[in-house]
């Protein structure tokens, strides 16, 4: 979905599932970078939470929204680049 902002065109991509849920206990465990054992499970989340952080600065987000029972969902929202072909590359959202 395209949303308008103050600041510049946004992409938004929504996943959403029906499965089980979390808590909010779980949800925040998995959203921070507070895992401190070796190995790779546990910091896929956050690094792409602070990666889209990084990159794109404030509008731009990962957000999780869930409920026990109900499901999850996980909002994206990144700048809309469009590609513009006259200019050989590719411009955020008609600001440049």
């Amino acid at each position: 979905r395209r949303l308008e902002t103050e600041v510049a065109p946004m992409l938004e991509i929504t996943v959403a599932d029906n499965g089980i849920g979390m808590d909010g206990h779980t949800l925040k465990k998995i959203t921070s970078a507070e895992k401190k054992t070796r190995g790779l499970n546990g910091i896929g989340v956050s690094n792409v939470i602070e990666r889209v952080r990084l990159n794109f600065g404030e509008p731009y987000s990962v957000h999780f929204e869930s409920e026990i029972g109900r499901g999850t969902r996980v909002i994206l929202r990144l700048p809309l680049i469009l590609s513009d072909p006259e200019e050989g590359g590719s411009k955020h959202g008609g600001t440049d």
